[in-house]
């Protein structure tokens, strides 16, 4: 597609709506290997059908930003928002991504949303380590969840994540 130079970097920016400018996306990935997708929003501006269209006829590994507080407070007029995000409204009424109280939960809104893409090829597993980033009184902030089509995606993605004893990030190769 772009020859590359030894030691050259290459990215591009694409400014605009996600859901607007996914096709101009799609043409600048490389038809075959593995790629890797950050999505993080700040709040439900991806939509899943925008998910689908980026990963429907490659392999694409995702790491998904999960903000929990915005997540577990969805205001009536946000909800058109979040049903296209999770692709499903079931993120609001099936029992299993429920808690007691009858609201989702950050780790129902995950398996509702790892559920919805084990519906596009993705494993219906869960990684080793999902990352917590929390604030300065240790209450999660987000989480960012690993998804893959592969299962040596998920080993790549354990490894890299993996603790030293002293709490540091390592290589575990």
């Amino acid at each position: 597609m772009f020859p590359m130079e030894a030691g050259a970097v290459r990215h591009l920016v694409i400014p605009g709506d996600c859901n607007a400018k996914i096709d101009e996306v799609i043409k600048c990935l490389p038809r075959y290997g593995i790629t890797f997708a950050f999505i993080d929003p700040t709040n439900w501006q991806i939509s899943f059908d925008t998910i689908r269209r980026l990963t429907e006829t490659r392999r694409v590994d995702l790491l998904v930003s999960f903000f929990g507080p915005s997540m577990k407070r969805v205001a009536k007029l946000d909800q058109p928002l979040v049903d296209a995000f999770f692709g499903t409204n079931a993120w609001q009424t099936d029992p299993r991504f429920l808690g007691p109280d009858g609201r989702p939960t950050l780790s129902g809104l995950l398996a509702c949303y790892r559920e919805q893409l084990a519906g596009i090829g993705y494993l219906n597993q869960i990684s080793a380590r999902e990352i917590a980033v929390t604030n300065s009184k240790n209450v999660p902030m987000y989480l960012m969840a690993f998804f893959s089509k592969n299962t040596m995606g998920y080993t790549f993605w354990n490894r890299i994540t993996t603790k030293d004893e002293k709490g540091q990030m390592a290589l575990d190769w």
